[in-house]
């Protein structure tokens, strides 16, 4: 039972195709530790713009992995960004945000076995 994702969504978005369903999670864990990597820079450089543009490219892959947690973060590190709020506002709120992220993406790796296709 997975504890930090849940695939109803996808599995119902590729109408219960295993290899789409694979290839899309493999896609998702390829990307999100670059995606925190630029967020976090944006948030250094206090580049709303950046960070904004970020989470929102991550957030339906939240939304479609069923990582709510994330998710919600991200809405709040969104409202950050838009009111151009200062550093320290959203860094506790990022740091959340990036243990949900990297803990269903390890879990996602472990249960597909992810790791294999990411060095091909």
């Amino acid at each position: 039972m997975a504890l930090y994702y849940n695939l109803g969504s996808l599995y119902e978005k590729y109408h219960n195709d295993a290899n789409l369903v694979q290839d899309y999670l493999t896609d998702f864990c390829k990307e999100a530790s670059k995606m925190l990597k630029k967020m976090k820079l944006g948030i250094e450089d206090k580049d709303h713009a950046a960070v904004r543009k970020w989470v929102l490219r991550m957030q339906p892959n939240l939304e479609f992995l069923g990582i709510d947690e994330g998710f919600e973060e991200g809405n709040s590190i969104l409202e950050w960004a838009d009111r151009s709020g200062k550093k320290k506002e959203v860094k506790e709120i990022f740091k959340a945000f990036k243990v949900h992220v990297k803990n269903a993406t390890k879990e996602l790796k472990k249960d597909f076995v992810i790791a294999k296709k990411l060095r091909e």
